[in-house]
């Protein structure tokens, strides 16, 4: 049963670059086209947020009594990421795969949970600081209209 889950998998991911192909060459084209310091700044950006949401789940898992390395939990938190935004579920797709993660090295799957979904409300409230601080922006600026006003709150909604 897994080969056959694997083949299907690599028929299916041969059958994506097959069909998309024409993408892949506009990316390449504008990876040609890219200023090196700045790809290369960017990387190092990326690297640096996945380093840090790795720390903060350090701190979160440290508060619940777990232990777990960095890069472990920034790696995990990487692929929750790629899981959120390939399939919305509000996080918990990511959730998932930290109870899941947790089980097969042996932690409380319950705490790990309790550990992503205190992260995922941390993130949240950021959100909201950031949003916040945004509309201050736009209202000290005398440039606030009904368009961000109503974006504002769908925003606040969805947090």
């Amino acid at each position: 049963m897994k080969k056959l889950f694997l083949i299907v998998v690599l028929f299916l991911g041969i059958a994506v670059v097959v069909l998309s192909f024409g993408e892949l060459e506009t990316i390449l084209v504008t990876l040609q086209k890219a200023h090196l310091g700045f790809f290369i700044l960017a990387i190092l950006i990326q690297m640096i947020w996945l380093l840090t949401t790795g720390r903060m789940y350090k701190s979160v898992y440290r508060l619940l009594g777990l232990e777990e390395s960095i890069l472990v939990l920034s790696r995990i938190a990487a692929a929750a990421n790629f899981i959120n935004i390939v399939a919305p579920t509000a996080g918990m797709g990511g959730v998932a795969l930290f109870a899941a993660e947790a089980r097969r090295r042996g932690h409380p799957a319950g705490r790990v949970t309790v550990a992503a979904a205190l992260f995922l409300s941390l993130d949240q409230v950021a959100f909201l600081v950031v949003l916040a601080l945004g509309l201050l922006v736009l209202i000290r600026r005398n440039d606030l209209d009904a368009s961000e006003i109503s974006a504002s709150l769908f925003m606040f909604g969805i947090a």
